[in-house]
């Protein structure tokens, strides 16, 4: 198999960019002015509220150019290495490259960055660079969390995780996410009730739009451009992105899901929970079993966790539901 390793997007070239970001003002929550005295346009921007932390800074909500969106930030305090800070910079950009390139194939199921911006604070006392994309509403752990259990809803929402993949690894000749946990799946809420057909004759039903995000271990090939991540891979596991999605949500989100879920999520993962390495794992901690599927297994090819066989099975179960209700 070629040499997935190759990175066609040099390091030098990407810290150009940086050089020629456009420098915004950002207004945080701890600078004191009245609301009403502030402009919020294309050249600054304020930050509402904290969400949360990944890999390269935390991300917040925030209103730039009359809009609410969300930012997500890498962050050069506290760090004085100029060859880190480049790193930093190259890694950054390199993983919002390969968003927007998926995003102009693929936009139904990726959320658009609207600017890469570079922020000074409004002490000029430290400066970011600012990725400000659309704002969605929560991720599938908060899906679980919030809503009734639910087999049926559970599996038209799986069946569209499933249908997404399946989308993505039959657009490009090489697709893996590499880090699709339940936290990397975003939904945007809908009034209205979402028909997604599937097959010939079957839709998903479900109340939210979905998007894919958090590229940073991404491998995909769009036309001759093969976008990698540092990781070396042998081989093209389709089951992959599959298999670490539904682990998290078995381990991750336990007391949240129905029983009938659970069986058959348990069904699939028997063959990998009865290793030793397996039950250390979950022994030390059970919010780490999932890391078990990124490395220890990921050659190992299990065809029930392609996306088309997942989606077969969830049309089965589906349609033997509806039958029931009618």
């Amino acid at each position: 198999m070629e040499n997935l390793c190759v990175k066609n997007i040099n390091i030098n070239h990407i810290n150009k960019l940086y050089k020629n970001l456009k420098v915004i003002i950002v207004f945080e929550n701890k600078f004191n002015f009245k609301k009403d005295t502030i402009y919020f346009d294309k050249n600054s921007l304020k930050i509402l509220k904290y969400i949360n932390s990944g890999t390269y800074g935390d991300i917040h909500l925030c209103y730039y150019n009359n809009k609410i969106c969300v930012i997500k930030n890498i962050k050069h305090n506290n760090i004085t290495s100029k060859e880190t800070i480049k790193y930093l910079n190259y890694s950054f950009f390199r993983e919002n490259i390969i968003h927007s390139l998926l995003y102009c194939n693929i936009p139904k199921y990726i959320p658009q960055i609207y600017k890469i911006v570079k922020g000074i604070d409004t002490y000029k006392k430290s400066e970011s660079i600012l990725l400000i994309m659309q704002k969605l509403d929560c991720d599938i752990y908060k899906f679980f969390e919030n809503n009734k259990k639910s087999y049926s809803r559970e599996l038209n929402m799986i069946g569209l995780i499933a249908h997404v993949l399946d989308t993505f690894q039959n657009k490009f000749k090489l697709f893996l996410h590499n880090d699709l946990h339940a936290g990397n799946i975003m939904l945007s809420y809908s009034d209205k009730t979402i028909r997604t057909r599937v097959s010939k004759d079957f839709y998903l039903h479900n109340k939210y739009k979905l998007y894919l995000i958090d590229f940073g271990f991404c491998c995909v090939k769009i036309n001759d451009l093969i976008c990698v991540n540092n990781k070396k891979i042998n081989v093209y596991n389709r089951g992959h992105d599959m298999r670490l999605c539904l682990i998290s949500i078995l381990y991750h989100l336990n007391d949240n899901i129905s029983l009938r879920l659970k069986m058959w999520l348990k069904k699939l993962f028997k063959p990998y929970t009865s290793t030793s390495k397996f039950k250390k794992l979950i022994n030390k901690d059970i919010y780490k079993a999932h890391l078990y599927f990124y490395d220890d297994v990921y050659e190992n090819i299990d065809e029930n966790f392609y996306p088309e066989n997942v989606l077969k099975y969830i049309i089965k179960e589906l349609n033997a539901l509806r039958s029931v209700k009618n």
